[in-house]
């Protein structure tokens, strides 16, 4: 006989695992889950106007950088945007399309805080902006992103 259950786990904006046991009459199982930072996000719609002076208020400590080769295969734009959202459940802001600045807007699940990403693409390489309040998440986020688009 089997039983199927349906369980939600609140993360709580943070990265840390959720350790639980299973038990049955005769067992006892130890579970460990851990959510994908980009996974712990929602879409969150914003002009590019709104998006600007989001990520102008979220300088300094809560903005993470960092720069990648792309592979020549991964540098178009329909890639570009498919790998960001591959790793973070994010929602594109629309822009120009001559601009090779791509972004992307989200808020975090448990407590609704904003989560921005900029790709900046100049033919093989590209710059990652990622600005969030919560410096754990930026900072993951940043190195999931850096990961995927470096991959060929």
């Amino acid at each position: 006989a089997s039983t199927s259950v349906l369980m939600a786990i609140n993360f709580n904006d943070t990265t840390q695992p959720a350790k639980f046991e299973i038990c049955t009459l005769e067992q006892t199982f130890k579970v460990s889950i851990t959510a994908p930072v980009g996974e712990l996000l929602q879409p969150h719609t914003m002009g590019l106007q709104d998006f600007t002076q989001q990520q102008g208020k979220l300088k300094g400590m809560t903005e993470n950088t960092g720069k990648v080769t792309l592979p020549k295969e991964k540098s178009d734009a329909k890639s570009v945007v498919t790998n960001v959202l591959t790793v973070a459940n994010m929602l594109q802001v629309p822009s120009s399309e001559s601009d090779t600045v791509y972004r992307f807007a989200a808020k975090t699940m448990s407590e609704g805080v904003l989560v921005l990403v900029s790709v900046s693409v100049n033919e093989e390489s590209a710059n990652i902006v990622v600005n969030c309040e919560k410096m754990v998440i930026g900072t993951m986020l940043l190195k999931d992103l850096k990961s995927l688009l470096a991959k060929s």
